[in-house]
């Protein structure tokens, strides 16, 4: 593992970036858009870099977060060119996904923001980013594993759903009630 930090970025694993297919009928990939590529290698044909991975990471963890693809509310109205564009520029501050992360993440969207720092050396590594997410891992793992913590967060969220649904059906009650009361009163006996 260690080898495969220091030598190598993903993109030494991929023929290219724009929409090819490779030999194996099986692996297809399709290069629809470029929002997880680093702004440095937008604007120039350099090769894949390790910095522009920990960026690409970023741009993954603002999924994960934000649980939604990256830009989403921004493609509403800038097309997939006009938010590459503003990535490329050199904006100050620099234009990056809207993410709005939960206290809980908080470590979570830190470490995001300083993956996608502009500057690539200000970028932390591939092996502080691994431990930093190993802390973060091993937070949530002191009570369970993370499936476990996802399944409570979950039971969480259904019994919440639960008392909303039962606040409403009680208000359509009282309405249909107050509603029935008054064509009784209005209705002839």
């Amino acid at each position: 593992m260690s080898y495969f930090y220091t030598e190598h970025a993903f993109s030494d694993f991929l023929p290219c970036f724009t929409g090819c297919v490779l030999p194996s009928p099986a692996f297809i990939l399709y290069w629809t858009d470029g929002f997880w590529m680093a702004p440095e290698q937008l604007r120039s044909d350099s090769r894949g870099s390790q910095e522009g991975d920990v960026y690409s990471l970023a741009i993954i963890i603002s999924e994960v977060i934000s649980r939604d693809e990256p830009y989403s509310s921004d493609k509403e109205y800038l097309t997939t060119k006009e938010v590459l564009n503003k990535v490329r520029a050199c904006e100050d501050p620099p234009f990056r996904p809207a993410v709005s992360a939960p206290p809980e993440l908080a470590q979570l969207e830190i470490l995001m923001k300083q993956c996608w720092d502009e500057n690539p050396d200000n970028r932390p590594t591939l092996y502080k980013v691994a431990g930093v997410l190993h802390n973060i891992m091993a937070k949530y793992n002191k009570t369970g594993s993370l499936v476990d913590n996802l399944l409570q967060r979950l039971e969480k969220y259904s019994s919440n759903l639960e008392k909303i649904v039962d606040e409403k059906v009680d208000e359509l009650r009282q309405e249909k009630h107050k509603s029935e009361e008054l064509l009784r009163q209005m209705l002839p006996p």
